[in-house]
């Protein structure tokens, strides 16, 4: 297999000049349950700490969550951990590449431990306005392979998304959805056509699910949930049966006024797993939630306390366990209804501290910042040692220039023939250290004279024979430029 090496394994960013108007199977910062004009969002988790001469460090170290977004908020990077315990750390990078709204290619790589990446690219196609086609390309001879065909209804829906059609291994996917658009149904075939399942949602006319019944591939009822709702919308009871319409599982909730949840109760296969009441103050907020079986179905003699400020902003939360405290939380620092730092304590049987967890927030909600200890005595002093730790890098839109590709492509000489050719002028800006650009290779290609495959050099501004790119390398390049990354296109002639 021939490796191609691309230099991500830093922040990136792609460069988009148009604005977004649907979301047409992409993802965006709010699918990634991010808050604000974030462009870069980076997690690294840091555990196993060990002791060395009075001080503690961590032995791994992970990304765990990596991702960048355009200024429209549609993800444009995402690195995936793929690591396997006891085995070498392994990440699945992905940069995607849009024109207008659409998306075009994304390249996928695949590393793991310090070897080169292996990278493959994905097309996308619309041959209507509402169907979607993905092609993978082949590393070895570029041969493209049709995957997930998809299509959507004028309001960018899913109404069918399809793959390998006429093979067994392959399957269909059908939605459909009311004037509400609701989904209503959703029914799954295999390649060649054999309904695998079918479920069904049938809803009132205020949009609220009534019935989710699953059928197998006889159209046999396999699964069957109920709701219930109070008259201000609220979820009253919800009843799961069995393929024998034997109860599996039933939740009920009972309210003050039809808003406020007072008590709570859920029961699987006859056991109950947890149930609690709730008490309010005069200003309907919550004060106590005192529970008689626990989320593991034993009984229990547990409370949480809650306190608010003037504002009626939440600052504390204690849980007691016949009568001791096992758990305190803090939320403090607010600014608006959000609080900027958390921390969570929990206590042994004696009252002596046991855990520790501090949080902190931005303005947004976003948490910028993770600690987790644990107490011991050890020679007869009690020890703070840390458990896990998360790093978390957030930029935000700020104003301030990304950067930036500027391409023109010029009549001029070019030597060695002498004669006028078409040359790619290529110019980096706002880079705030000097770039390096990096051509790859098309597949079985070889370079006259033998050169070395791909071609990554620095500079802040390129010329290449329009006709050398066209012919030796894929039409799209890669810019880096310290924490910065750009995927370009090849401009036409």
């Amino acid at each position: 297999m021939k490796n191609i090496k691309l230099y991500i394994n830093i922040m990136l960013l792609v460069f988009v000049s148009q604005t977004a108007t649907a979301q047409f199977s992409y993802e965006t910062r709010k699918d990634n349950y991010i808050k604000g004009s974030v462009y870069l969002y980076k997690k690294t988790i840091l555990k196993d700490f060990t002791e060395k001469f009075g001080a503690y460090e961590a032995s791994t170290k992970n990304n765990a969550e990596w991702y960048m977004y355009d200024e429209t908020g549609r993800k444009i990077f995402e690195q995936k951990d793929r690591t396997k315990s006891g085995r070498k750390t392994a990440y699945e990078r992905t940069i995607y590449y849009f024109d207008e709204d659409r998306l075009l290619l994304s390249v996928s790589a695949f590393t793991i431990g310090n070897k080169d990446d292996d990278y493959s690219f994905t097309y996308y196609k619309y041959p209507q306005s509402s169907v979607m086609e993905e092609y993978f390309t082949s590393i070895y001879d570029n041969k493209m392979t049709k995957g997930v065909t998809k299509k959507y209804n004028s309001k960018y829906l899913l109404l069918e998304e399809s793959k390998y059609l006429g093979e067994k291994s392959g399957y269909k996917k059908v939605y459909k959805y009311d004037n509400n658009d609701e989904k209503i149904s959703y029914t799954e075939y295999n390649g060649i056509g054999n309904i695998e399942g079918k479920t069904i949602y049938k809803r009132d006319n205020k949009g609220n699910l009534l019935e989710e019944t699953a059928y197998n591939t006889e159209g046999k009822v396999k699964r069957k949930k109920i709701f219930e709702y109070n008259p201000a919308g609220k979820l009253t009871k919800l009843i799961e049966y069995n393929s024998d319409g034997m109860e599996i599982s039933k939740s009920e909730i009972n309210y003050i006024n039809d808003t406020l949840q007072v008590y709570s109760v859920y029961v699987m296969n006859g056991q109950v797993f947890y149930e609690f009441k709730s008490e309010y103050d005069d200003k309907n907020h919550l004060k106590k939630q005192v529970f008689t079986v626990d989320y593991y179905g034993n009984k229990t003699n547990e409370y949480i306390e809650y306190d608010y400020d003037r504002k009626g902003n939440l600052i504390s939360q204690n849980v007691l366990k016949n009568q001791k405290m096992t758990k305190k939380i803090m939320f403090l620092n607010y600014v608006g209804n959000q609080y900027l730092s958390y921390t969570a304590e929990t206590y042994n049987a004696d009252g002596s501290i046991k855990e520790l967890i501090a949080e902190k927030y931005d303005k947004y909600g976003n948490t910028i910042a993770y600690e987790k200890y644990k107490y011991e005595t050890k020679f007869g002093e009690k020890l703070k040692i840390p458990i896990e730790k998360h790093e978390i890098e957030i930029a935000y839109y700020d104003g301030t220039p990304k950067l930036k590709v500027q391409m023109e492509i010029v009549k001029e000489k070019f030597i060695p023939k002498g004669k006028k050719e078409n040359v790619l002028k290529i110019k980096i800006k706002n880079a705030k250290v000097k770039p390096k650009i990096h051509l790859y290779d098309k597949s079985g290609i070889t370079h006259y004279g033998g050169s070395k495959a791909n071609e990554h050099k620095s500079g802040y501004n390129f010329s290449y024979q329009y006709s050398y790119l066209k012919q030796f390398f894929k039409p799209y390049f890669i810019v880096e430029a310290g924490a910065e990354v750009v995927l370009v296109k090849l401009p036409s002639e």
